[in-house]
């Protein structure tokens, strides 16, 4: 057996034990999360813990941006349904009838989907940021490896492609 499978544990159980610590982290860095009363706090942190798990964060600057993504994430959906919420009230009270109450509607509907608009695109600037670090450590570890597999033939790895030596 792997050291890295416990005996009767699932996957799914390990890759939550590796969670934890990143999670307690982010609770430690940030204090609670950014919550209204009304909403699931076991929601923001499997929320929280399925994106640490997708992006693996490797150090305090990632889990910043991971924070962050959640949280702008969170935000998303809750404007969401917010704008949904306010359609509904909105039909209810017959709003949608008349012209007045429409444009008033529309006024608060572009407001919150500019909202909407800002907290995507705080979202996917930190994807960027995310991506182009890990895209600069690829590229560093590739010029390294490069300057390696390119030194002189004469060097400490042997010039043929069977690996054996001289």
């Amino acid at each position: 057996m792997e050291n890295s499978h416990l005996e009767g544990t699932s996957d799914k159980e390990q890759a939550t034990d590796q969670l934890l610590p990143i999670l307690g982290d982010l609770q430690a860095l940030f204090g609670n999360p950014p919550l209204l009363k009304s909403e699931n706090r076991q929601n923001y942190w499997n929320l929280l813990g399925r994106i640490a798990e997708c992006v693996e964060p490797t150090d305090t600057l990632e889990r910043f941006w991971l924070k962050d993504f959640a949280d702008n994430t969170w935000e998303i959906q809750r404007l969401r349904q917010l704008n949904a919420a306010w359609l509904d009230q909105a039909i209810a009270q017959g709003m949608m009838a008349s012209p007045r109450g429409y444009i008033l509607y529309m006024a608060g509907y572009e407001t919150v989907a500019k909202l909407i608009a800002a907290a995507e695109f705080r979202r996917d600037r930190i994807l960027r940021e995310i991506e182009l670090r890990r895209d600069g450590l690829a590229r560093r570890l590739r010029k390294v490896s490069d300057e390696i597999t390119h030194a002189d033939k004469e060097g400490p790895l042997p010039a043929d492609s069977s690996g054996a030596s001289s």
